[in-house]
């Protein structure tokens, strides 16, 4: 009966402690980023590009190296264009937001670059690659700058 017991209480243990962390979590990805659903404020005239990181309510290294590095990219390379509106950077969980993931056909977490004018969507792309250049961080900032570069050009 004993070892019933401790089994019992481990199992419960366990369950508490995964709820506890997926709802820290949830509540750091919410603070991360405005709600992509609350309507702007002020919407943007002209053409810009907004750079999403879409990412799963659970997620795990890959994914946040992946939003770190792209993150980190949009600071170093794209400064200037951060700083006067050209490019909009924004973390999005999709799985918490049927309309953008429908939008943009987001079935995974990954990077999508979209082309605005206003707030009407002109184009966008997926930068799938990030996941098979992850590892080779030159090749993995040279797809997105030349991605963003090309967007941005239009």
């Amino acid at each position: 009966m004993k070892k019933w017991n401790n089994i019992i209480k481990n199992l419960l243990l366990a369950f508490v402690l995964i709820s506890i962390g997926y709802a820290i979590g949830k509540n750091m990805s919410q603070r991360s980023v405005g709600n992509p659903d609350t309507p702007a404020v002020n919407v943007k005239s002209g053409q810009y590009l907004k750079v999403y990181y879409t990412h799963a309510t659970l997620r795990c290294a890959t994914c946040n190296n992946i939003e770190k590095m792209t993150h980190e990219l949009l600071e170093s390379k794209f400064k200037k264009e951060l700083a006067d509106g050209q490019i909009e950077w924004q973390v999005v969980n999709f799985q918490e937001n049927d309309d953008f993931a429908k939008d943009f056909d987001v079935t995974t977490s990954g990077v999508i670059a979209v082309l605005m004018n206003g707030d009407k969507t002109v184009d966008f792309e997926r930068l799938e690659d990030v996941w098979t250049l992850m590892d080779d961080p030159p090749a993995f900032n040279d797809y997105l700058e030349k991605n963003f570069r090309k967007m941005l050009n239009r």
